[in-house]
């Protein structure tokens, strides 16, 4: 089977289209509005030429096998990993790598979306403090599955049973889903404050949760 997985497989299809739609809905936004008030996508980096855009490539994945590579040497010599609550980020075997990359394009339509959405179409200051603004696109970023998680368990513990139309396995993979996409949208806004290049964000954190839901689910042979 080429897709053996089936968490990261439908994870990454909704999230697919979950960044199919954002890309839809932030073009409109910029046709109909931004390009009439002098919103420029090379200017905000939505389109920084071929050469820039290999660079993002390149400079994101020096950065997850850094980070990786920080994962194998900390399990190597101190025999452990990173765990906190539902995220685990261990060190994993060779093949796992090539069944990552078989996931990476359903998870990098999402990231790259989701950094161009929130950095180059809604930068702004609440209060007059960016840290309000980067605050409340985590919070949207991850509010789609709190909502789901909330109305399983409400549903479940009034009634004794989960929806018929939401497994309740689902509901547990939702869990280290929340704490992705708020993550992520508090490093996509520091890159891109760093970069001004939405694609490196995207290209990060596409590979990083690629990469850890891969490593931590069960391969069906």
């Amino acid at each position: 089977d080429w897709l053996p997985q089936s968490p990261p497989y439908y994870i990454g299809l909704w999230a697919a289209v979950n960044g199919i739609a954002a890309l839809v809905l932030v073009g409109l936004a910029y046709y109909l509005y931004s390009k009439q008030r002098g919103a420029d996508l090379r200017s905000n980096g939505v389109l920084p030429g071929w050469k820039a855009f290999g660079k993002s490539v390149l400079l994101g994945a020096i950065v997850v096998a850094a980070a990786f590579g920080l994962v194998f040497f900390v399990d190597y010599v101190f025999k452990t990993d990173f765990r906190v609550w539902v995220v685990t980020v261990k060190a994993f075997t060779v093949d796992k790598v090539w069944l990552a990359l078989r996931y990476l394009p359903l998870f990098l339509v999402y990231f790259v979306a989701n950094s161009i959405a929130l950095n180059s179409f809604n930068r702004f200051t609440i209060a007059g403090r960016e840290w309000v603004n980067t605050a409340v696109l985590a919070l949207a970023n991850s509010i789609a599955p709190i909502v789901l998680v909330i109305a399983q368990y409400w549903h479940f513990f009034s009634s004794g049973y989960t929806f018929d139309w939401f497994p309740g396995i689902t509901s547990i993979w939702l869990f280290p889903v929340i704490v992705f996409l708020a993550v992520a949208a508090v490093i996509s806004r520091k890159i891109y404050d760093a970069t001004g290049n939405p694609y490196v964000a995207g290209f990060i954190n596409a590979a990083v949760v690629t990469m850890i839901a891969v490593s931590n689910t069960l391969t069906m042979s």
